[in-house]
């Protein structure tokens, strides 16, 4: 356990020690959504979700280009798993402390309704739409998505660090190297959009799904409502551990097997 918390020392200092890094950016977007979420809307916590685990692994990335401190890693007693899990560990476990803390705000906004001086009551927005969903579970529901999507780019961030350095510093837009986006990366982006595009029209009365559908999206709507949205966040929660855990894996297969 002690070589982690070295390790993950190591990427800390690293992060700490560049003046010019893009940390200052990372911390004023987290402290940004907080105040976002308190004042303006709950639903800025989703934005923050986003931008924190976009912007977390690249962050670090930056710092150690400038310090050149990936050459210290080959000249340490240990091996190339033991860095992936270290790396692992820190960011998603910052990625998780960051995003407790969003929670707990948004659920202090939903508490103290300050946002509704500014931005009106959006309950009733909800109502008009015919929905069944009240704005504490739809603020629950959408955190929880976002949380997903950004356990997700902390994990694949890493698992693109690993495995293919210079895509990963060409998406980071730390490169000079231009890429497209895969096939896989676009279907996955078609279907998120279509999905919720189809969710929208059905929640606003607009889409008619017929029978079967209807009692599918009623199960949904069932599950997205179950505790106030808590049992839903739950089941997201699961599947972004599963994520995380695959990709961690990946990532250790893939990096056993690389030539450095």
């Amino acid at each position: 356990m002690q070589k982690y918390i070295d390790l993950m020392r190591i990427d800390l200092l690293t992060m700490n020690g560049d003046k010019n890094s893009m940390r200052s950016m990372l911390l004023l977007m987290f402290v940004g959504s907080i105040a976002g979420e308190i004042f303006i809307s709950p639903i800025f916590g989703f934005i923050g979700m986003l931008m924190v685990g976009g912007m977390i692994v690249v962050t670090w990335y930056q710092s150690q280009s400038k310090c050149h401190t990936a050459k210290l890693f080959g000249l340490l007693p240990v091996s190339r798993k033991d860095i992936v899990t270290a790396r692992f560990i820190l960011f998603i476990g910052l990625f998780l402390a960051m995003s407790i803390v969003m929670y707990a705000f948004m659920e202090l906004s939903l508490a103290l309704g300050i946002h509704k001086e500014i931005t009106g009551d959006l309950q009733a927005v909800l109502d008009k739409m015919g929905s069944d969903i009240g704005f504490a579970s739809a603020c629950r529901l959408g955190f929880f998505v976002f949380f997903d999507f950004g356990m997700l780019l902390v994990a694949s961030s890493l698992k693109g660090y690993f495995t293919n350095p210079t895509a990963f510093e060409s998406a980071a837009g730390l490169g000079t190297a231009t890429s497209k986006m895969s096939a896989k990366g676009a279907l996955t982006a078609i279907v998120i959009l279509l999905t919720a595009i189809v969710l929208s029209l059905y929640f606003s009365g607009i889409l008619y799904l017929g029978t079967a559908g209807a009692v599918i999206m009623q199960l949904f709507t069932q599950l997205f409502t179950a505790g106030g949205g808590i049992m839903f966040g739950l089941v997201m929660i699961t599947l972004a551990g599963f994520s995380a855990y695959y990709n961690y894996l990946c990532t250790v297969i893939a990096y056993e097997d690389a030539d450095i």
